[in-house]
């Protein structure tokens, strides 16, 4: 599947695993939308890669959980670009000991459920749209117990079953719009430089996360873009996908028992 010419909307997609996704679209040919709640940094990010990619990134002030935003979003983007071929429901947060649990559920989850019905809705070929492809991102959180991430974990989860479900022939044969999931692993991201800040107030879990943090080498960011054109390029509907230790993607095998942790 060649990039080249296709219209791509990335949520969080101002920095961190986001930003990659949208610099490696860009190098492939693809026009690209930044949805991200982040103005400043958005605003900036557009600046820094027009330079080099002039008039094909725009940035929309995006809140995934506001459904006429979000919306609002899809609209803006086929304006500008004359259509949507790929959704990166990227958009997430990592703080679920400061904040009601429900905020990281409503953008983890909740946000990725819209932007998959938005993405049907002005994709599918039932509605006029090309057919396309949805990738949901995941994480490595999801296999296996997670003590320090509890919510965000569950999140996960249930993004990569959500994924699976709708990345099922009877969606698929009438929409022509395919369902991926990807589960990073480890990134060097501002997400998880600051993972700790949330646990002030917890000193025991906070050591937890670090010691779960050091048994998985942090890739950089950059390999996740890569790993999202190979992904894009052979992924079958409905497949879920790894990307860690800055090697390329692998197929996810939920087959295998989850490592027992501390």
């Amino acid at each position: 599947m060649s990039q080249q010419g296709k219209v791509a909307l990335v949520t969080g997609g101002a920095s961190g695993i986001g930003r990659s996704f949208v610099q490696h679209l860009l190098a492939q040919g693809a026009m690209v939308s930044i949805c991200d709640l982040k103005k400043d940094i958005g605003e900036q990010t557009v600046k820094e890669l027009s330079k080099i990619f002039p008039e094909k990134v725009i940035f929309l002030q995006c809140d995934v959980t506001k459904e006429e935003n979000f919306e609002d979003c899809f609209k803006r983007t086929i304006s500008r670009f004359g259509g949507l071929d790929i959704v990166i429901n990227n958009a997430g947060i990592l703080d679920e000991f400061r904040r009601d649990f429900r905020v990281t559920v409503d953008i983890n989850l909740n946000g990725v459920i819209s932007g998959t019905g938005l993405g049907f809705k002005y994709m599918s070929k039932e509605t006029g749209g090309k057919g396309g492809v949805i990738v949901n991102i995941a994480s490595i959180t999801s296999f296996e117990p997670f003590p320090s991430l509890p919510v965000y974990s569950a999140t996960k989860a249930a993004v990569n079953q959500f994924s699976r479900s709708y990345g099922h022939d009877l969606f698929y044969r009438k929409s022509g719009v395919k369902v991926i999931s990807v589960n990073p692993g480890m990134t060097k991201t501002p997400l998880t430089d600051h993972a700790t800040d949330c646990y002030q107030d917890y000193p025991d879990i906070r050591e937890n996360f670090k010691k779960h943090y050091a048994e998985f080498p942090a890739q950089n960011a950059d390999n996740m873009g890569k790993g999202l054109i190979q992904v894009l390029q052979k992924a079958e509907n409905g497949s879920l996908w790894t990307i860690e230790n800055d090697e390329p993607p692998t197929l996810t095998d939920l087959s295998k028992p989850a490592k027992k942790v501390f």
